[in-house]
C-alpha cells in the first residue's frame, strides 16, 4: 500500500496489466468484523480466573484487530473498477527478458 510492487514470473512479451485493491479492502472489513463480534463488557463478579483470562485475552485481540485495521483503512486508496479488469484495463506493458524498468501505473477515475 506504499504504491510499490514487484512481479514475478511474468512471460517476455506484451503483459496485460490490472490493479485490484479489493482484497485489502476484505481484509480491513474482516478485522474490523472480527473485532466487533467480541464483547467489551467487564466480565461478571466470580467467574473462573481461565475464564476470565480468555475473555481479557479476546479484549485484547479485539483491540489489536481494530488498530491494524485502522492503519490499513489509513492507506487504503480505493481503484476505479476499470483497472481491476486486465480486458478493460487498457494497461499494457512490453517484458522483456532479464530485468525491466518500473512500469508506472497512471490510473485516472473515469
Amino acid at each position: 500500500m506504499d504504491g510499490k510492487y514487484e512481479v514475478k514470473g511474468v512471460p517476455v512479451g506484451e503483459v496485460k496489466v490490472s490493479v485490484n485493491t479489493k482484497a485489502i479492502h476484505t481484509q480491513i472489513e474482516g478485522l474490523e468484523n472480527t473485532a466487533n463480534a467480541v464483547r467489551h463488557d467487564t466480565p461478571p463478579p466470580g467467574l473462573p480466573e481461565n475464564a476470565r483470562q480468555e475473555l481479557e485475552e479476546q479484549a485484547k485481540n479485539a483491540a489489536n484487530s481494530l488498530a491494524k485495521a485502522k492503519e490499513l483503512r489509513a492507506k487504503y486508496r480505493p481503484i476505479p473498477e476499470a483497472y481491476s479488469d486486465p480486458e478493460k484495463s487498457n494497461l499494457r506493458f512490453n517484458v522483456t527478458k532479464g530485468n525491466n524498468p518500473a512500469f508506472d501505473i497512471a490510473l485516472k477515475s473515469r
